[in-house]
């Protein structure tokens, strides 16, 4: 087909409708005009509202009603639709997958097809129209009209809770849509909060999925097993290690999670040390204690990204020195007092084994404990024969001359350790990022708005790497399953055009420690200006403790040990900006323990 470059021809669209978040609305006083150029046909938007450009990133779609001129072939009766992203640049060579008959099922529609997008004041869209001269006449030709959208290409990186709420959001409005899923580390959507359980036995890998299997195949998401190595903003591409084709996007969305921060000591990379915060880490872990996965075997094709990774992914397999030395650990160490800390030293206990426990701080967790609450964690953890080593710096970690990790050492002395977990917290997965042009942060986190959407257009971020506006005025990322949800569901209205904004709710997280059941609501041992903590310790038959945090004479958090809590009513008294003496009163409304767990009896001090 030749390209219609005449530039006598122009055809008036009687109508024309520009479907918003806000639901569809006349755009222009005349109507608009469908002009062919030297190389290209112009559908100019003059909007009366527009104000510039800005109303354009608000365009779903836009409706082509009936055009003069145009006369469909044979016996079709329906007019191509188009539907244009107002804030998308397409180049030539991804015009051929665009042909309006592919969204419509019919070949004599002119093939209309979407060639190059400039995004300029009054919303000028710059559509390529490849069709045969014979094809226009001064005819109307009248006839059912047929609703037909553009698909769009979603390309999300990452396949967690942010990146699956995206997902899902998006094909739940949109089921023709290309969505591409990219994810190094698993085939499959799982809870990563879940590992424990698995490495306990206490659950398998297919237990620790929410969707089934067939989730893919069933709901049209296509799945790429790489590594995301970076983004070309301006041609609209994600590259990958291995050599594998890049994958072209209209819509990206970055959930690339947090990847465990390194060892900074000698011997960090030793045989023998890792992580446990990924499947690549929990299959370590296993085969250094158990000998192999402990219940239903792995995950579906565990290794099939091994080849297309680079030397710095946190998905890396790690060798384990169990296998080199013919034996199982028996001395584990676990190096990090706080939540990937517990849960390593947890299921090594599980396993029958007596692990070190290294805590750089006082106390157990003082981001989250206090000494009273933290004493009564770290003897429940003595109980269980953890050896709990508190204020001990690491120096390095010792290896034998195969390259095996041997010992700990720290500067209050040298610990035999044959398997040693370093759990010090994670940091944002974004270093594949550093020549895209997108902001990040002092600590690596993607800056992004109220909307999630990055520096760059039609990039946005959510979860574990995203850097949001924190209730101070800071900005960091916020590393929780419950928030990596919210923050994928406005993520997937972001990637459907619609302009949600994440508002950061009250805080709240809920754990067990142990055995010891543990909530947290509101703002807790964040010092603030006058901040009260009010304490009390129930003993006998159940053994707990209750701290209420207030400021100004109302209620801004709770840190609650040994009973399970309904933290939703907390969030909410705290939202309501109740007393501290109306809380105790109302306090049992709140409790989330069965009916055989006696009620707290709370006095004033």
């Amino acid at each position: 087909m030749e390209a219609l470059d005449d530039p006598s021809h122009t055809f008036e669209v009687p109508q024309t409708l520009l479907e918003t978040p806000r639901g569809p609305r006349q755009v222009a006083k005349d109507p608009l005009r469908l002009r062919s150029g030297e190389n290209d046909v112009g559908l100019f938007l003059d909007d009366p509202d527009a104000g510039g450009a800005g109303v354009a990133r608000d365009v779903l779609e836009v409706e082509l009603l009936p055009i003069r001129g145009h006369r469909l072939q044979d016996d079709d009766r329906h007019l191509a639709i188009l539907a244009v992203q107002a804030s998308m640049h397409h180049d030539a060579g991804r015009a051929k997958d665009r042909l309006a008959h592919e969204h419509t099922g019919h070949e004599g529609i002119g093939c209309i097809l979407l060639h190059e997008f400039q995004y300029k004041w009054r919303n000028t869209t710059m559509l390529q129209y490849e069709s045969r001269p014979r094809d226009f006449e001064e005819t109307v030709t009248a006839g059912p009209r047929r609703r037909m959208v553009a698909a769009m290409r979603i390309v999300i990186i990452g396949n967690g809770v942010a990146g699956m709420e995206a997902a899902l959001a998006v094909r739940n409005r949109e089921p023709s849509w290309d969505i591409t899923l990219v994810s190094e580390e698993s085939d499959h959507f799982f809870s990563r909060t879940a590992l424990m359980w698995v490495f306990s036995g206490q659950m398998s890998h297919r237990d620790i999925e929410p969707l089934e299997r067939d989730a893919y195949e069933r709901l049209g998401f296509r799945r790429v097993r790489a590594r995301a190595i970076g983004v070309d903003t301006e041609r609209r591409q994600v590259s990958f290690a291995g050599g594998q084709e890049p994958v072209a996007y209209d819509r990206l969305l970055i959930a690339s999670g947090s990847r465990p921060r390194p060892g900074p000591w000698p011997g960090s990379e030793a045989r023998g040390v890792g992580h446990f915060v990924t499947l690549q880490d929990l299959d370590w872990y296993e085969r250094e204690v158990h000998g192999g996965t402990s219940l239903a075997g792995g995950p579906p094709r565990p290794r099939l990204h091994a080849t297309g990774r680079s030397s710095d992914s946190p998905y890396r397999f790690r060798e384990v020195a169990a296998e080199r030395r013919g034996r199982l650990a028996q001395q584990p160490a676990v190096i990090g007092g706080g939540l990937i800390g517990i849960e390593a030293v947890e299921v090594a206990v599980t396993a029958g084994l007596r692990p070190h426990f290294f805590i750089r701080e006082e106390w157990f967790w003082p981001i989250a404990l206090d000494p009273k609450e933290a004493l009564w964690i770290s003897d429940r953890m003595a109980q269980h024969g953890v050896e709990v080593h508190l204020e001990h710096e690491i120096e390095a970690l010792d290896t034998d001359s195969d390259g095996n990790v041997v010992a700990v050492r720290t500067n209050r002395g040298r610990y035999p350790s044959d398997c040693v977990v370093i759990g010090i917290g994670v940091t944002p997965n974004t270093a594949w990022l550093a020549e895209a042009g997108i902001d990040l942060d002092d600590r690596g986190g993607i800056v992004v708005d109220e909307g999630l959407q990055t520096s760059v257009t039609d990039v946005f971020a959510a979860g574990d790497c995203a850097s949001v506006r924190w209730f101070d005025g800071t900005r960091r990322p916020e590393q929780l399953w419950y928030t990596a949800r919210d923050q994928g569901r406005v993520a997937g209205r972001r990637l459907l055009g619609d302009a949600p904004r994440y508002d950061r709710g009250t805080w709240y997280n809920s754990v067990k420690l142990m055995d010891i059941e543990y909530t947290t609501a509101g703002l807790v041992n964040w010092k603030l200006d006058g901040e009260e903590n009010w304490f009390f310790e129930e003993k006998g038959r159940v053994r707990s403790t209750t701290r209420i945090v207030t400021q100004g004479g109302h209620v801004v958090g709770f840190n609650m040990l040994g009973r399970r809590w309904d933290h939703s009513v907390l969030t909410r008294w705290i939202e309501e900006r109740r007393t501290l003496d109306w809380v105790l009163r109302h306090l049992n409304d709140a409790a989330f323990d069965t009916e055989l767990v006696p009620r707290l009896r709370v006095r004033r001090a």
